[in-house]
């Protein structure tokens, strides 16, 4: 008989500190930029075992407080309209560095350089053509490490299973025109600063943007993850839809992918959607369900227990939160 497990995560407080962009009268736009926020939480969970809440990737204990994050970054932004260079180097200390560090960066259990990578920036008759290399955040799906620019301060299923952190190489992307643009990576290994195997993995994303508020999104990704092992292949895609219904903004996002050696299957989907309420902020809501049947991403993760293959899981992870506005 298969095995359901659902998991339930409630922010009960929440406090972001934004200090944004450090800049003048006097800075042009070739100068650094200095920015940073600090996170923590009190959480409490119906998945809650022995004080640990399951599944939860930031704030993991039962009803404590939580210093999550304190996160630095410098920035030279690039300007699209000229050919220039520019820089982006984030660091992050706290419990949420924990959840997300790099295999192979070693600078402290509770620290993590999020990003350090160096861009060319080039214009084209319609846009532009930019290359990077360094350590980049994931091109996947719609949250992001820095809780303050999600929709939720918690981050959902398919962010913490099936997506990638961070990696480490080099990032191409081409905006055709307003309305397309096309974006690869090749590097090392999901969430690897040193590669386990010889191998390479390669990420796509196609994006059309018809108007603004309005978005669709293709993405593909294959390679090697297995340490030691350069012919078993991760593979999966995804799809990443926004659009505006009146003033509220709904987004949703659906991630398959696959397992060789191990022969496991996953997917996951989530739906969000954001209502500004005046000055007070954006009410925000999010449910998504995450099916891993062979224990692919989830299996002595975080909590979970390992599964062998012959049972299934999906997990729930419905959120609503009301932020205060930036």
């Amino acid at each position: 008989m298969p095995r359901l497990r659902s998991h339930v995560a409630v922010f009960a407080f929440a406090l972001i500190l934004i200090t944004g962009s450090i800049a003048n009268a006097q800075l042009t736009s070739d100068s650094p930029r200095i920015s940073g926020f600090v996170e923590t939480s009190a959480q409490h969970s119906s998945a809650d075992r022995s004080g640990f809440i399951v599944g939860s990737l930031y704030g993991q204990r039962q009803d404590q407080f939580s210093l999550n994050a304190f996160e630095i970054g410098i920035d030279r932004p690039i300007a699209l309209d000229r050919a220039m260079a520019g820089f982006t180097a984030r660091l992050l200390y706290g419990a949420s560095a924990t959840g997300i560090h790099a295999a192979g960066l070693d600078i402290g259990p509770q620290a993590d350089l999020v990003q350090a990578f160096v861009t060319l920036n080039r214009p084209t008759r319609s846009g532009s053509v930019q290359l990077s290399a360094g350590k980049f955040a994931s091109i996947m799906g719609l949250e992001v490490i820095e809780s303050p620019l999600n929709p939720n301060l918690s981050v959902g299923n398919q962010f913490i299973f099936l997506e990638d952190f961070t990696h480490v190489g080099v990032d191409a992307s081409w905006s055709i025109n307003p309305i397309w643009a096309i974006r690869l990576a090749v590097f090392n290994g999901w969430d690897l600063a040193v590669d386990n195997n010889t191998a390479k993995t390669v990420m796509g994303r196609l994006t059309w943007t018809p108007q603004s508020g309005t978005s669709v999104a293709l993405l593909g990704y294959a390679g090697p993850e297995r340490a030691g092992n350069d012919g078993d292949l991760r593979t999966g895609g995804e799809i990443l839809a926004t659009t505006l219904l009146g003033p509220t903004t709904v987004t949703a996002q659906f991630d398959a992918g696959s397992e060789d050696g191990i022969e496991a299957k996953f997917w996951g989907a989530g739906l969000w959607w954001t209502i500004p309420v005046g000055g007070a902020g954006t009410l925000a809501s999010r449910g998504d369900v995450l099916d891993d049947a062979d224990g692919a991403r989830t299996s002595g993760v975080l909590g979970y227990p390992a599964l062998d293959g012959s049972g299934s899981r999906v997990s729930l992870r419905p959120s609503t939160i009301t932020r205060p506005p930036a």
